[in-house]
């Protein structure tokens, strides 16, 4: 699966947000994580947000299973468990 990643302008940051992409991206070494600007529509997106300002424009982007804000380090542990649940369920769906 393509994964998504865009990122806010970085303004305000409240924590590392590249480390936190990077090590959504380990914990699923199976799926393609990408910048936006390398997939059209990804499968799913994570817009990672400095902030809880949240002022991130995804307007043109269609992730095809949803998106998932990440504003905070406590927001990036509740997506890790959506994507693995998002992930888990298309997987089974391509094995059936």
């Amino acid at each position: 699966m393509r994964v998504g990643i865009k990122y806010c302008g970085g303004c305000n940051p409240r924590y590392d947000r590249v480390a936190a992409a990077k090590t959504l991206a380990r914990d699923f070494p199976r799926h393609d994580f990408l910048g936006v600007h390398g997939v059209a529509d990804p499968d799913v997106l994570l817009v990672f947000c400095g902030c809880r300002t949240a002022c991130v424009d995804v307007s043109g982007l269609h992730p095809k299973q949803g998106a998932l804000w990440i504003r905070d380090e406590e927001e990036c542990a509740k997506a890790r468990s959506a994507l693995a649940a998002i992930l888990s369920s298309r997987m089974e769906d391509n094995v059936t």
